[in-house]
C-alpha cells in the first residue's frame, strides 16, 4: 500500500510540475506585445466548412508524430535495413515506407512502391522536420524513426467502437461530423466540456484525415485534459503530423514548445524555423515570435 502511495504521490508531483510549467510558459508569452490583429491567448476562427455557427479553434500557446489510421502503419520487420542503395530494398520494404510517410501526413495517394517525386517530396519533408539532411533518401535510422512515429501515432489515434457515453463510433461518420462532436465536447459556448468525448472524437476526425483534429488532440494532452498527466511527447506527435498535413497552429506549437523546453531541452534553432514554417503561411503569432528572437 505505501508503495502505491508513493507512485501516486509521485505521479501528482510530475502532474504538478509540467502544469505548473505549461502555465508559466503561457503567462511568459501572454506578456509579450502582440503585432498581430489578435493576441495568442484569443481563439481562432474556424473556416466556415465545419458548418458549426461561431466555432472556434483555440491555438495553444505553448508547444513541440479502436480505430487505427488507414493505412495502418507498418511493422519495423518490414522496413528498409539497408542506408545506402534503395535498389536492394523489395517492393514490400518501399511499400512499407510510403505507408508510414501517408500515415504521418507527409504523402498523399497510395503506397505502390514505387519512389517518383511525390515519395521524394514526402521523404524531404520528414528530414526536415526531423532536422536531417533533405537528401530525398532515406538512411536506415531514419527509415527506423519514421516507421516508430508512425506506429506511435496509431497507437495515440486508436479508439474502440463506442466512445465513453456510450455513442457508437460508426452512427457519427465523416471527418467533419467527427470533428464537429469532438469541439461540441471540448468547448462550445454553453456546453459542458465532456474531454473524454472530446478525446474520443479527435481521434477518429484525425483518423478521417482532419488536420485540425490533430492540433486540438494535442492541446488537450499537452494540458493533460482528458489524461491521466500532462503529455507533452504525445503531443508533439500530434503536432508533427498536424504540421504534415499543413496547420500553421501546429507548426506554432512545436515552436513554441521548443523554445520554453516543454517535455524536451531548450532549442531556439529549432523553435525558429518551426516558427517560420507558421510565419510562412501567414500566422501572426509565429511572426511575432521570430521578431522576439531575432530572426
Amino acid at each position: 500500500m505505501g508503495d502505491q502511495q508513493d507512485r501516486a504521490g509521485k505521479a501528482d508531483q510530475e502532474r504538478q510540475r509540467l502544469t505548473a510549467q505549461l502555465e508559466q510558459a503561457n503567462k511568459d508569452l501572454a506578456a509579450q506585445k502582440a503585432i498581430a490583429d489578435k493576441p495568442v491567448t484569443e481563439v481562432e476562427r474556424q473556416n466556415g466548412e465545419l458548418k458549426i455557427p461561431h466555432a472556434e479553434v483555440e491555438p495553444t500557446p505553448i508547444a513541440l508524430p479502436a480505430i487505427s489510421p488507414r493505412p495502418d502503419p507498418i511493422d519495423t520487420t518490414t522496413t528498409p535495413r539497408s542506408s545506402s542503395d534503395e535498389t536492394t530494398w523489395t517492393v514490400d520494404q518501399r511499400r512499407a515506407a510510403q505507408t508510414n510517410l501517408i500515415a504521418l501526413g507527409h504523402m498523399r495517394g497510395t503506397a505502390d512502391g514505387n519512389f517518383g517525386a511525390a515519395t521524394r517530396t514526402a521523404i524531404k519533408q520528414f528530414q526536415a522536420f526531423a532536422g536531417t539532411s533533405e537528401t530525398g533518401i532515406l538512411t536506415e535510422d531514419e527509415s527506423r524513426s519514421l516507421n516508430n512515429i508512425a506506429k506511435r501515432l496509431g497507437a495515440l489515434l486508436a479508439r474502440g467502437q463506442t466512445s465513453p457515453d456510450g455513442v457508437a463510433a460508426d452512427t457519427v461518420k465523416g471527418a467533419q461530423a467527427r470533428f464537429a462532436r469532438a469541439w461540441a465536447a471540448d468547448k462550445v459556448s454553453g456546453e459542458k466540456p465532456d474531454p473524454s468525448e472530446a478525446v474520443y472524437w479527435y481521434g477518429l476526425a484525425a483518423t478521417d484525415n482532419e488536420a485540425k483534429a490533430f492540433t486540438n488532440l494535442g492541446i488537450l494532452l499537452v494540458r493533460g485534459v482528458g489524461t491521466s498527466k500532462p503529455d507533452p511527447d504525445s503531443a508533439a506527435v500530434l503536432w508533427w503530423s498536424a504540421a504534415a498535413r499543413g496547420e500553421a497552429n501546429a507548426m506554432f506549437n512545436l515552436g513554441a514548445l521548443w523554445e520554453q523546453g516543454i517535455g524536451v531541452t531548450s532549442d531556439i534553432d529549432k523553435a525558429k524555423a518551426w516558427y517560420q514554417r507558421a510565419a510562412v503561411r501567414g500566422y501572426p503569432q509565429a511572426q511575432a515570435a521570430l521578431k522576439r528572437l531575432g530572426a
